[in-house]
């Protein structure tokens, strides 16, 4: 069933909230807001920046995707989060797409606040993939992938998993970052760019990753 723009942060607070443990896939897929408005289904803020940035939704053909636009005055972190609070082991997948700008950007959980959470960073200009926990502000890596060729004219496919204390990140199918930290239980998920960045991401979904696909 599909839902007025306007009702669907509803419906997805109420799933999410009674939804936790069990395996519900939560898709966002823009299709149904309108080209130039900011979804109704995230909060916007950033890291060490002063403002959120530009986030809009924009077209390209028939699918509808969310766009961050490059401020080449940004040096921080601009972060899309999903408003209620999903499951602690989670698995969450996004299209993503490296338009312009610095390029880089990912995925986000087990998000307290903007200072403390979990990133999962594609960075096509330095060719690497990391995880970071940030905490109070502080970014320390986790893990780090140097050397990896990536088309910046292509789509990929970026994908996190997190079960206890184990996270692995996939880039199209792949698996090339993975280690151990659990720091942070629970909390909530989302996408983020460079501030500097243009960046475009499709079909984000979030997974309970405790009885999810494997």
């Amino acid at each position: 069933m599909r839902f007025p723009p306007l009702l669907r942060g509803l419906v997805v607070m109420i799933l999410l909230a009674t939804t936790v443990g069990a395996a519900e896939r939560l898709t966002f897929t823009f299709d149904d807001d309108a080209p130039g408005t900011v979804p109704h289904d995230f909060i916007f803020t950033a890291l060490r920046q002063a403002n959120a940035g530009t986030w809009e939704v924009r077209r390209l053909g028939a699918r509808h995707y969310l766009a961050h636009a490059a401020d080449p005055s940004a040096y921080g972190f601009a972060l899309a989060v999903v408003p209620a609070p999903v499951p602690n082991d989670v698995d969450l997948t996004t299209g993503i797409r490296f338009v312009g700008g610095t390029r880089a950007g990912g995925l986000i959980w087990r998000y307290r606040d903007n200072a403390n959470f979990y990133s999962a960073g594609v960075d096509v200009n330095r060719r690497q993939v990391w995880v970071s926990r940030v905490m109070s502000g502080n970014k320390v890596r986790l893990d780090v992938t140097d050397d990896l060729d990536i088309d910046p004219t292509m789509s990929h496919t970026l994908r996190v998993v997190h079960r206890g204390d184990q996270f692995t990140v996939q880039v199209d199918g792949i698996a090339v970052v993975h280690g151990k930290d659990r720091t942070f239980d629970g909390g909530h998920a989302g996408v983020w760019s460079e501030g500097a960045a243009e960046m475009a991401f499709t079909d984000i979904k979030i997974d309970d990753a405790s009885e999810a696909r494997r």
